[in-house]
C-alpha cells in the first residue's frame, strides 16, 4: 500500500593497490570477523562478479548509534586485517 525502500545495504571494503581478486577475498575474511565480533551479522553476495558485503537493517529500534557501531566495526576489522597482510601472506589457505 506504500512504496518500499529497501532494508538490504550491500557495500565493499576498498584496500589501494588489492587487485579485484584479492579484494573478494578480502571482504570475504572480512565478512567473517565482523560477524565474529558480535555486532552485527552480515553476508556476502556477488554483484556484477564483485564480492559485496551485505547489512539488513530489521530492528525496528535502530539508532543512527548503532550504524555508527558497525561502521566503526568494519573499519576496524579492515585496519586489522591490512595490518596482517604486511606480517604473514594474508591470503594463503590456511588462514
Amino acid at each position: 500500500m506504500a512504496p518500499v525502500a529497501s532494508n538490504t545495504v550491500c557495500f565493499r571494503y576498498r584496500v589501494p593497490g588489492l587487485t579485484d581478486d584479492a579484494l573478494n577475498e578480502f571482504n570475504s575474511k572480512l565478512q567473517n570477523i565482523v560477524t565474529g565480533m558480535g555486532v552485527a551479522v552480515i553476508s556476502y553476495t556477488k554483484l556484477k562478479g564483485r564480492t559485496a558485503l551485505r547489512a539488513c537493517i530489521v530492528n525496528h529500534r535502530s539508532r543512527r548509534e548503532d550504524f555508527e557501531l558497525f561502521v566503526g566495526k568494519v573499519k576496524e576489522a579492515g585496519v586489522m586485517m591490512i595490518q596482517k597482510m604486511g606480517r604473514i601472506d594474508y591470503f594463503s589457505s590456511s588462514n
